[in-house]
């Protein structure tokens, strides 16, 4: 827990990211299509001009790298609850800056084994403008590791 502590308010991880049109193809291809491996439909420019949906915006980070930097078990650890909020749409070819930042960690005693709570801001820039804020609340079943504590 205090290793979390230390992260609360910091940046922990910055990264350019350039959407895709084959990424906002396989998003509306996948909800509006009933069977999307269906090889007779073109492919090709199926959805010119579609923004990015806003549900995608959360899974833009890099899960990987901030589980391993705040030591999280990924097999212990479950999406809680994602609020999105977009002030811009997002479309293919755009370069966005996106920061994940730890805003709040805490544990709460529900029953036998604590549940650990992890609130991760996850902001997106484009041309220096917000463009999206995302809070993401992940659960962490057993709670926090106690390495190193006596």
């Amino acid at each position: 827990m205090a290793l979390l502590q230390s992260f609360i308010g910091k940046e922990l991880d910055k990264r350019s990211i350039c959407i895709e049109e084959s990424l906002i193809n396989r998003t509306f291809m996948a909800i509006n299509h009933p069977n999307p491996f269906d090889k007779s439909i073109p492919q090709q420019n199926l959805y010119n001009n579609k923004p990015l949906p806003a549900f995608i915006l959360g899974t833009l980070i890099d899960t990987a790298k901030i589980y391993n930097i705040l030591g999280l078990n990924i097999n212990n650890t479950m999406l809680s609850r994602e609020s999105i909020t977009t002030h811009q749409s997002l479309y293919a070819g755009q370069t966005i800056q996106i920061k994940t930042i730890l805003d709040n960690a805490y544990e709460k005693q529900a029953t036998i084994t604590p549940i650990g709570f992890i609130i991760l801001l996850i902001l997106g820039m484009h041309n220096q403008k917000l463009v999206f804020c995302v809070e993401r609340i992940l659960a962490v079943r057993g709670g926090f590791s106690r390495k190193g504590q006596i």
